[in-house]
């Protein structure tokens, strides 16, 4: 890499999921790596500081990697109920008071009451191969 600011992304669709790659570089004086997204598993993670590994010295590198798979068995959501129904009971007095309506997706929206997540330990070995040279073409644009 001749300068140290770059930026590359892309995005993949196979059978069972899709695929967003992203990196990004700023000037730094040392080399600092920020591996985020829903799609980073330890696996994930090793691979991405492997494909760095003597390519790059210095500077700051964001690496985003989301994963979203298309099947619905794939996916792991979760309803807290009772906190739901807490929540729906303390702020009835305060809809009667203001005369408000409750909207659902609201609610949805509040921490620990709803989580749609994904396990992307779940992928193949023709998937994690198919996801590692997706990563692999992007870092070569990167480059």
């Amino acid at each position: 890499m001749q300068s140290m600011t770059g930026f590359a992304q892309g995005r993949y669709t196979f059978r069972d999921f899709s695929l967003f790659v992203q990196f990004k570089s700023y000037n730094s004086r040392y080399l600092e790596t920020s591996i985020k997204g829903s799609g980073v598993t330890p696996e994930g993670e090793k691979f991405l500081r492997e494909l760095l590994k003597g390519k790059l010295h210095r500077g700051k590198v964001e690496i985003v990697l989301d994963m979203f798979p298309e099947g619905p068995g794939q996916w792991d959501i979760r309803l807290n109920t009772p906190l739901l129904e807490e929540v729906m009971r303390r702020l009835a007095p305060l809809r009667e008071k203001y005369d408000l309506g409750q909207p659902l997706d609201s609610l949805l929206k509040l921490p620990m009451i709803f989580r749609l997540d994904h396990d992307p330990e779940r992928l193949g070995a023709r998937e994690r191969a198919s996801v590692r040279r997706a990563i692999a073409g992007v870092f070569a644009a990167f480059l």
